[in-house]
């Protein structure tokens, strides 16, 4: 259902030209303040968190610090180095390893890779 995007207590962000707009980021603020619809919780989801505009970046600063409803924001990056400092700072980091054997063998079976 996340995938396809129709759990309404999840809201998932990617970007639009290869940027992360502070509108979009604004937007998504003002969901904030707002109570899930099946639950009490809302979980957001950035992908490509490392290229939101630096004025986006920081219009999240406040709500990181400062929740105001019960909200899980994840920042989905392949480099957390090119996140801002301050929203490193303020979040739990969890790397997860590539998968590369289940990986090469899904790319065989769709003929896209030989061995």
């Amino acid at each position: 259902m996340i995938e396809q995007e129709e759990l309404p207590d999840v809201t998932i962000i990617k970007p639009l030209n290869q940027v992360i707009k502070t509108e979009r980021i604004r937007e998504l603020v003002g969901q904030f303040a707002q109570s899930g619809i099946e639950n009490q919780r809302q979980v957001f989801i950035i992908e490509q968190a490392e290229k939101m505009h630096v004025n986006a970046a920081n219009s999240l600063l406040k709500v990181i610090e400062e929740p105001q409803s019960e909200i899980y924001i994840f920042f989905l990056t392949d480099d957390e180095e090119q996140m801002l400092p301050t929203i490193r700072s303020r979040t739990q980091i969890f790397q997860f390893k590539k998968q590369v054997s289940t990986l090469m063998s899904q790319l065989e079976e769709a003929g896209l890779v030989k061995k």
